[in-house]
């Protein structure tokens, strides 16, 4: 069971750090990632937040992909 919530989790990540995912398919990957965050190996979340940090945190700006995450809509009913 672990293998396959990481693998999902692989893929998601991958999906996240994908240049050609709109914001909104990245949201609802985050999103599913923070619900299974406790059933996922804990390098699979290092590795997003060490992407997150690279393109998100980056001072120039505009920052395209900051701006695009910030005012999307996701499909989460939360």
């Amino acid at each position: 069971m672990q293998e396959f919530v990481n693998r999902l989790a692989e893929i998601k990540i991958k999906k996240i750090t994908e240049p050609t995912s709109t914001a909104a398919q990245k949201m609802d990957k985050f999103e599913w990632i923070v619900r299974n965050i406790e059933f996922i190996s804990p390098l699979l979340p290092q590795n997003l937040l060490l992407w997150a940090q690279e393109t998100l945190l980056d001072p120039r700006e505009p920052n395209p992909n900051r701006d695009a995450l910030t005012i999307a809509r996701h499909n989460s009913d939360v």
